[in-house]
């Protein structure tokens, strides 16, 4: 289930009885997580869901704000998602800046391209990113996730 349809399954099958004495696996959600209510969510289920932890105790100044600013507008927990967006906007920002730096003038796509890269790690409101050597299309092999 994707998108839209995990909670909209999950409500649908709760009313019609589906899931009365089933163990169920959801191997994958993001933002869902939030809508998935106890109403219409059965106990015991096995949940795969993206690791971003944002409680953590050690948490960042950056990550604590993130957080609260995140639980007033939207009165839930933050999803891997709204890390990734950050995430990518802070890398770009960061090339952006880079290039400009190294050109003494507003960069070109490609020199933003070029400069992404020359650093290891990118801010994270849940965690460093590292990043790969290589960035094609954002395509980072074998690192995003190995924390």
């Amino acid at each position: 289930m994707l998108f839209a349809d995990l909670p909209v399954f999950m409500k649908q099958g709760h009313a019609a009885g589906l899931f009365n004495g089933v163990k169920m696996v959801l191997p994958a959600a993001g933002w869902q997580i939030n809508q998935l209510k106890k109403e219409f969510t059965p106990e015991g289920i096995i949940f795969g869901h993206k690791r971003c932890n944002f409680d953590l105790p050690q948490a960042s100044a950056l990550q604590k704000a993130f957080v609260q600013d995140y639980m007033e507008r939207y009165k839930e927990a933050p999803h891997w998602e709204a890390d990734r967006a950050y995430f990518a906007l802070a890398t770009y920002k960061a090339g952006v800046e880079a290039a400009q730096k190294a050109t003494g003038k507003w960069p070109t796509q490609e020199q933003v391209a070029e400069a992404i890269p020359a650093s290891r790690s990118r801010a994270s409101v849940a965690r460093p990113f590292p990043q790969g050597q290589d960035s094609r299309a954002g395509v980072l092999p074998g690192t995003v996730d190995e924390q």
